[in-house]
């Protein structure tokens, strides 16, 4: 099955044609390799992308040519034990930063105040 189709179907990206835009962008590594929309992926083989802001690095598991509900998605691949753990990281890092932030936030409007 095609990258951009598995990509799509696999609701990595909303359409098609987005998922066809990312690869064609070198967004998405299969095998560790940058690849064309055209190229076949199978069962077992690692791609490495980026959705947003989440960093993803799973082993395609089944395929399926049209897209599958949210359930079944999951289904089709396995996400690496360190996307994982990279993931659990930038969300505590997300959430200490914004924590760290709005304690700035406080402080300077305290001292905006005594002034």
């Amino acid at each position: 099955m095609r990258i951009d189709k598995w990509l799509w179907a696999a609701r990595f990206h909303l359409t098609r044609k987005l998922a066809t835009q990312s690869v064609e962008c070198g967004r998405v590594l299969v095998n560790g390799g940058i690849v064309r929309p055209s190229q076949l992926v199978k069962p077992g083989d690692v791609l490495s992308f980026r959705v947003v802001d989440r960093e993803w690095e799973i082993v395609v598991r089944e395929m399926n040519a049209s897209p599958v509900s949210l359930k079944e998605a999951k289904l089709m691949y396995e996400e690496t034990a360190a996307s994982r753990e990279r993931h659990i990281q930038a969300v505590e890092m997300k959430r200490v930063g914004l924590h760290r932030i709005s304690l700035q936030t406080v402080i300077h409007s305290r001292t905006e105040r005594q002034n």
